[in-house]
Parts: C-alpha cells; sequence; structure tokens
C-alpha cells in the first residue's frame, strides 16, 4: 500500500493509471486500497487529505519506507522531508512545532519552495521511520512551515478499507 495527498489527484477525471518514479526507482498504481477523502480545505484536522493505493508493480524492487509505531511525531523531535517532486531536490530538515492525532506541524531548518510536495514522506531523525505525509506548507519567520497528515491515522485507514477499486471506475462523490 501507498499513501498520497488526495489534492494531488483528480480521481473524478480520466485518470487511470498513476506512476511515481525516483531516480530509475518506480511504482505504478492503477487500484485504489479503499475509498479515498478529500482535499484539505482550512482546517487544521489534516487526517482527511488522502489517497491510499494499492501497489501493483515496482522496477526494481525498492526499500519499503516503515511507519513510526508512534503514530505521530513528538514537539521538538527533528525529522526530515524526502520531496517526492517539485522544483527543490534533495532532503529538507525541520523541527516537530506541535503535534496530535489530527496533524502535526513542522518548521524547516530553511525557506523553500514547497509546492508539488505533498504526500512526500516525513521521517523522524530519531526513529527513522516515517511520521508523517507533507499536506501543507506555508512561511513563518523566514522559515517553511509544513502541515502533515500522521502516519498512526493513514495505517488506521489502510487497515480499515477493504475494497480494491480500480482507479478508472472510481467515481467521486
Amino acid at each position: 500500500m501507498a499513501a498520497a495527498a488526495a489534492h494531488s489527484f483528480n480521481l473524478a477525471g480520466e485518470l487511470q493509471i498513476v506512476e511515481f518514479s525516483l531516480d530509475e526507482t518506480s511504482i505504478e498504481f492503477d487500484t485504489l486500497h479503499g475509498l479515498p477523502g478529500v482535499p484539505r480545505t482550512l482546517s487544521m484536522n489534516l487526517t482527511n487529505d488522502y489517497v491510499l493505493f494499492s501497489i501493483q508493480e515496482q522496477h526494481p524492487p525498492g526499500e519499503v519506507l516503515e511507519p513510526d509505531d508512534r503514530g505521530f511525531p513528538q514537539p521538538g523531535e527533528r525529522i526530515v522531508l524526502y520531496p517526492g517532486s517539485g522544483n527543490e531536490h534533495g532532503e529538507r530538515w525541520g523541527t516537530i512545532l506541535e503535534s496530535n492525532q489530527n496533524g502535526a506541524w513542522a518548521v524547516m531548518d530553511e525557506s523553500f519552495e514547497a509546492g508539488m510536495m505533498s504526500g512526500s514522506p516525513i521521517v523522524s531523525f530519531h526513529t527513522g521511520k516515517v511520521v508523517g505525509m507533507a499536506l501543507a506548507a506555508g512561511l513563518r519567520e523566514g522559515h517553511t512551515v509544513i502541515g502533515m497528515h500522521p502516519i498512526g491515522s493513514l495505517v488506521e485507514k489502510g487497515l480499515e478499507a477493504d475494497d480494491h477499486i480500480p482507479i478508472a471506475e472510481h467515481e467521486q462523490e
């Protein structure tokens, strides 16, 4: 199973296959793992913006990121954002400002353009495991601030999902 931000896709359109790639690794998805969430509005609850995919094929087989058992990061914890797309490449470091089961916010060490980074994994420096998925960004006192969907919520949604829906057959309400 793989996770991404619901606001990054038009699932009501003609979409049939989604491919994520980085360097020589690519993963293709043609099936949703359960119904997707909804794009985020201005709410501080970040747990509704998600889409889960059933992994069909991966070339070559790559590492799987492990979810952090804690469910969400702790305030003051150091994290690293691994942007999967956008104009900025390379890891970005930051520190968790606030966090709970509904979302977490991190102030990054520097300012950068965070557009197109939604869905990127955020990893704890402490555990080396995924603590969230980037969803929102803003600027605060010269630093980029990232809002994330906590990993515990994504894992819970994945475990609760029973349906495997071909993307081409999904109709958004």
